[in-house]
């Protein structure tokens, strides 16, 4: 018997068309190194059991494709199919490589053959024990199994075997053990039935047929003579496996009962007694893939018209066999699977490579003819051929014979271009095709071919047509009526790809017409990587107002064009609109309104007969920039308000924080996104209606806390508390220019030294703040900077002076040590504060006096105070001071009486110990009294220096709880002042000790670029410093990443023009100069010029906190990959909530993934989810700060959203009108 696999399991039908060769990396890898040595290069994950695909050195790719397999798996590699038995480890055999597992028996009473197909199994046993067996290559001889009978196995390439009795004289002929031969099945899953033609198939519990075998034969050794005996491309004698071209043939009966096959050799055949010896008999099986056949081959015999040679071992045949009888014409037919790797493809060619291995004659005069004909199958006989179409090729094939009959392969090729052209072009899953003899009655045409011939198909994946095709002003693509851009330079951007990924550069054909003149403006190309963004920017000089202009793109790979982009339109507009006139009842212009913190209604009017805005943008006390991009981006010098149609009045509502003057800052946008001029609108608020509690600084109703800066951090910072459970938001400078006061000179490092404490001066209701000086003059070292209860920077103009007569009873004003204010009025019945004051040893109560600024003489409280810290503390309506002692740590609480008028800190007066140490000054440097979350209970912030400010909220029993830690010093990019964006670098993000420190394209990488400068002069990033080598401080000593120590080559400080200033050497951070990827730093002499100017760029590096308790910004799982979803989850600093807010209107994270609205949608309740940074115009990835801290997608105008304000942990995220909820709020700290 034959066992023959039908197709091969390890090439199913492709479930989908992503099944490209677009696996980037082994396709990308493959066409590099084709492209470096100049020869193909396998893709390895593109090969299948019958394929094969190479890329070639000029970029395209060659396909191997073959209708029955030539190779399999093993071991994750692929081998050639070898039938050559080898021998297992329990003594059978079985092929070296084949599609199926096949074992032969190495003797006894297991199945003489057992094949597996998936879950089904089909064996057969001898009836009598076998011998040991004899074997020679794929086949097995079993002698003697029955009185002068052999049994010979033979495994072929495709998993199959073929199995027959060797007959080798009259009285083995005669045995009726052989006349009606009864083999045993053993099965699994198969059931064995008889066919129509007298073939065997075996079926699945699915009704699919899993093994088959044609109408088995006996045939005679009978030799052929004279001209038969070399022309008919068959063996000379016969053989376990084909009949020689003389021998008598005759059919078996089958028979199947129970668990039994029978095998009834033609009875007359056995008895003539002219046969020659040994006689053969064989059935032959072929095993089945269930999956759809989609490669395959088989032949069809006029002589025999109802049989199946459905994917035998045999060889194909063509022409008219009149040499062997029954003379019969044969056919064949061969199926080859179409990668969908071909579809959509340029074929540049193909060609069917065909071997004929016997003929007739020598002669080239006969014509063998191609046809694309209709599928196969199983059931395809001479009765059932498939239907033919088209001619493809013919060829004249010069003839290979050979006077001992032997074969003589001989290549044939065929042009078959037109057929796989049609077959990618209709994306088909297979192609089949007929090999016909144009000579059927001539037996001298008679040709005999291998069974398994390729198609060489060289193809081109053609360019995909660009896609995420955008302008920047962003305008939609054709709308009605058609967008309008503005008087600004114009971005066309898209996105380009190859399909088999192997071009690494594309070029960007774009087209931009004047619609209205007809003429081309521009025409221009770029070249970009594979799945890149293209763009290209047309100056505004190059259109021309109120014109029409269309544009598309094709992306070209040296060789093929893409479709267009569809084409786009917009109207350039380069008109301005007017200012509007604004209006407020509840903030009249030029007066004073109501109360500070009040929301106001603004009405803003554009002037009769102007052009309609339809939005504007408005910033309260703050300039805002003279042009907006039309692209939007993250627009932090205003709020975009959309306009009402028509010229109507806008609306909007603000809350203004600052207490006295007030400029709300208007101008308009037209359709174009034109600005208009800048319009001022001039109001004052009134003392708020409820006073801001001590330490708000930003009118929020919550307790913020501002730290005095270092000589490396210099500056007053104010960190505003974000949810009052002690953390902190990111700070913020406030002390721009410089405290004022005694050598002042307006820097930033005018602050060093300073201390300052929050206080209400003048009883209005909002947080000054009080500031001891580091120097001192003739008005002493104590001034107030009067807070504007926004948050917003202190000005030192605005300064009044403290006048704080002298201890000593002399004129002048006081120097002081310590001063801090109380937060509630002065115990004399003042609603003025009380200034508690130490001076050397002593401390003193400065009650208030008129004006606010003035204080009366001081009141002696205390002495014994050399050595100790006071800072006020929030206790109810009682004075109250925090007082610790600088050595051992020790921190009690002092209070006094309000309705005695007993301050604190009088001798004898009550003391209460919070702790005995653990607040010492030197591991806590500053600490600052406060009531976090407005319980009545003091609380405390300590500042730890070099670390953190943390949040020590009282317990209710005279103790403070664990600190909530809140980082301190700077955090973000270290950008380089040279052009080209780059950034101080930690070397792939490393943590070894030495890792290199280098500059490169800024991407807000965490672990390589998100430094944080620290107070203690550090400047850190993955937990370690940036360090001089060695301590060094010779020029050019390479700067590192090393564990931090506190070392003089870890101490960093700014200097002038940018620089930073390593103290020890003298020296400056430096950048060797060109600046670019991958140049090292190093210390040098500081010089002023741009490779030594760092600035940095702290636009939100950190978590996004929600407003929502305890929750942030979380990218799932941490996975940086297109699509992952963005969620709400716990807060827990981990590397998947560190984001950056960038300039460029991007949130990053892991320094080259975005937030972005899955496919450019605009809708509410559209998913927002994590995708790779995309470079141009990306509106979808573009967002703005907004009203109540709000992130807003400009393209939409929609919000980032919390789904129904949903808070368990995994919600995936939204865009959603914007509303101002809580599920709205998203806070950088």
């Amino acid at each position: 018997m034959a066992l023959v696999p039908a197709a091969a399991r390890a090439e199913p039908a492709p479930a989908r068309p992503a099944n490209r060769i677009d696996r980037l990396g082994d396709s990308d890898r493959a066409a590099a190194e084709a492209r470096l040595t100049g020869r193909s290069v396998e893709v390895g994950s593109a090969t299948t059991a019958s394929s094969r695909t190479v890329a070639n050195p000029d970029g395209t790719f060659t396909m191997d494709v073959s209708p029955r397999p030539t190779r399999v798996k093993r071991d994750g590699g692929w081998v050639a199919l070898d039938p050559t038995l080898r021998r297992n480890p329990d003594g059978s055999y079985s092929p070296a490589a084949a599609p199926y597992d096949l074992v032969l028996s190495g003797g006894g009473t297991d199945p003489f053959a057992l094949v597996s197909n998936g879950d089904s199994k089909l064996g057969l046993r001898f009836p009598s024990r076998l011998p040991a067996p004899t074997v020679s290559g794929a086949t097995a001889t079993y002698p003697a199994v029955l009185p002068g009978v052999d049994l010979v196995v033979t495994a072929n390439e495709q998993g199959g075997f073929a199995h027959a009795l060797v007959i080798k004289n009259a009285a083995a002929a005669a045995d009726p053990a052989v006349r009606n031969l009864t083999l045993p099945l053993v099965t699994r899953n198969a059931t064995v039935r008889t066919m129509p033609d007298g073939g065997l198939a075996a079926e699945d519990q699915y009704g699919r047929t899993v093994f088959s075998a044609p109408t088995p034969e006996i045939w005679d050794s009978s030799v052929p003579t004279g001209e038969q005996a070399a022309a008919t491309g068959s063996p000379q004698r016969s053989t376990p496996t084909e009949a020689s071209p003389a021998a008598k043939r005759a059919t078996v009966t089958t028979r199947v009962t129970g668990d039994a096959l029978t095998l009834s050799p033609d009875p007359a055949l056995l008895g003539d007694p002219d046969v020659r010896y040994p006689l053969y008999l064989d059935p032959a099986w072929n095993a089945n893939s269930t999956a759809p056949a989609r490669n395959a081959w088989t032949y069809v015999d006029s002589a025999r018209k109802d049989n199946s040679y459905w994917n035998n071992s045999g060889r194909a045949r063509s022409g008219y066999n009149g040499w062997e009888s029954p003379y019969y014409v044969g056919r064949s037919y061969f199926q080859f699977p179409m990668s969908s790797a071909l579809w959509g493809a340029n074929i540049i060619s193909a060609t069917l490579q065909t071997k004929s291995v016997w003929s007739a004659n020598n002669s080239n005069d006969f014509t063998f003819k191609i046809f694309r004909v209709g599928v196969i199958n199983s059931s395809t006989t001479w009765n059932k051929q498939p239907t033919r179409y088209e001619q493809i090729d013919s060829q004249k094939l010069a003839g290979n014979w050979r006077s001992d009959g032997s074969e003589n392969p001989k290549q044939h090729d065929f042009n078959v271009l037109a057929l796989i052209r049609s077959a990618a072009a209709g994306k088909w899953p297979t192609a089949t095709l007929g090999l016909i003899n144009n000579h059927e009655g001539d037996k001298y045409a008679w040709r005999k071919f291998q069974n398994n011939p390729t198609i060489a198909i060289t193809f081109n994946s053609i360019p995909r047509t660009p896609d995420r095709y955008a302008t920047s002003p962003s305008v939609p693509c054709n709308s009605n009526p058609v967008g309008q851009i503005g008087n600004t330079s114009v971005t066309f951007s898209a996105n380009l790809s190859d399909p088999d990924g192997t071009q690494t550069q594309l070029e960007g054909q774009f087209s931009v017409v004047n619609e209205t003149t007809g003429a081309t403006v521009a025409s221009p190309k770029v070249t970009v990587s594979n799945n890149k963004v293209a763009s290209v920017t047309l100056p505004a000089s190059q259109f021309s107002n109120g014109q029409r202009y269309a544009w598309n793109v094709r992306a070209y790979d040296g060789k093929d064009t893409s479709p267009a982009t569809p084409t786009c339109r917009f109207v350039f507009n380069s008109a301005q609109p007017a200012p509007p006139t604004v209006t407020s009842t509840t903030y009249p212009d030029g007066t004073t309104g109501a109360p500070v913190g009040t929301p106001g209604t603004f009405t803003l009017t554009p002037p009769a007969g102007s052009d309609a805005p339809i939005s504007y943008v408005y910033s309260l006390n703050t300039p805002p920039p003279a042009t907006v991009p039309q692209s939007y981006g993250p627009f932090r010098g205003g709020t975009l308000l959309p306009a009402q149609p028509a010229n109507a009045p806008t609306s909007v509502t603000i809350t203004p924080r600052r207490f006295g003057p007030n400029i709300l800052y208007v101008y308009a946008i037209n359709g174009a996104g034109n600005p208009g001029p800048v319009s001022s609108y001039r109001f004052s608020t009134d003392a708020p209606s409820t006073p801001a509690p001590p330490g708000d600084f930003t009118g929020d109703g919550r307790p913020d806390h501002i730290a005095i800066g270092t000589v490396y951090r210099p500056g007053a910072w104010l960190y505003a508390a974000a949810d009052g459970t002690g953390k902190l938001a990111a700070a913020v400078q406030v002390g721009l220019d410089g405290p004022g006061g005694a050598g002042s000179t307006g820097a930033l490092t005018d602050w060093t030294g300073a201390k300052a404490s929050p206080l209400d001066l003048n009883g209005d209701g909002a947080q000054d703040l009080l500031v001891r000086l580091p120097r001192s003059d003739a008005d002493g070292n104590v001034h107030v900077l009067p807070g504007n209860g926004d948050g917003s920077s202190f000005d030192p103009v605005d300064r009044i002076r403290i006048q704080l007569p002298r201890i000593d009873g002399e004129a002048g004003n006081q120097t002081v040590d310590q001063i801090v204010a109380s937060p509630w009025p002065s115990i004399t019945g003042s609603p003025l504060p009380d200034l508690y004051v130490i001076v050397g040893d002593v401390l003193y109560l400065y009650p208030p006096g008129f004006p606010p600024g003035a204080y009366d003489a001081p009141i002696l409280l205390s002495t014994g105070w050399t050595g100790r810290t006071i800072t006020a503390a929030a206790a109810g309506a009682d004075p109250a001071l925090f007082a610790r002692t600088n050595g051992t740590g020790r921190l009690e609480l002092l209070t006094g009486n309000t309705a005695t008028g007993t301050p604190a800190g009088v001798t004898g007066g009550p003391v209460t110990v919070y702790a005995t140490s653990g607040f010492d000054s030197a591991s806590t440097p500053a600490i600052d009294g406060t009531d976090v979350n407005r319980d009545g209970r003091p609380d405390l912030w300590t500042n730890r220096g070099n670390s953190s400010i943390d949040g020590r909220l009282n317990t209710g029993s005279n103790t403070l709880a664990a600190a909530v830690a809140n980082p301190t010093g700077g955090k973000g990019l270290l950008r380089s002042a040279v052009a080209g964006s780059f950034c101080l670098d930690n070397k792939n993000g490393g943590t070894a000790d030495r890792n290199i420190i280098w500059a490169y394209a800024c991407n807000a990488g965490p672990p390589a670029q998100i430094w944080q400068v620290v107070d203690d002069g550090s400047i850190r990033i993955a937990g370690k410093c940036l360090d001089v080598t060695g301590n060094g401080t010779a020029n050019k000593t390479l700067v590192q990443l090393y564990t931090c120590a506190g070392t003089s080559g870890q101490r960093w400080q700014p200097g002038a023009n940018g620089s930073l200033v390593n103290p020890s050497s003298g020296r400056c951070l430096d950048a060797p100069t060109p600046v670019g990827n991958g140049a090292q730093m190093y210390i040098h002499d500081c010089h002023g010029g741009q490779n030594q100017d760092w600035r940095l760029d702290e636009s939100g590096v950190g978590l996004i906190r929600s407003a929502f308790a305890g929750k942030c910004l979380d990218n799932d799982r941490g996975v940086l990959a297109n699509t992952n979803k963005v969620q709400i989850y716990d807060c827990n600093s981990g590397s998947s909530q560190i984001w950056a807010i960038l300039g460029d209107g991007r949130v990053r994270i892991g320094g080259t993934y975005c937030l972005d609205v899955a496919s450019y949608a605009t809708a509410n309740n559209s998913p927002v989810h994590l995708y790779a940074c995309q470079a141009g115009a990306a509106t979808n990835q573009e967002w703005r700060i907004g009203p109540n801290f709000s992130l807003v997608n400009p393209v939409s105008g929609r919000c980032l959203d919390v789904p129904g304000s949903n808070t368990t942990n995994g919600t995936a995220l939204q865009i959603h009108d914007c509303n101002g909820s809580n599920a709205q709020r998203w806070m950088p700290s």
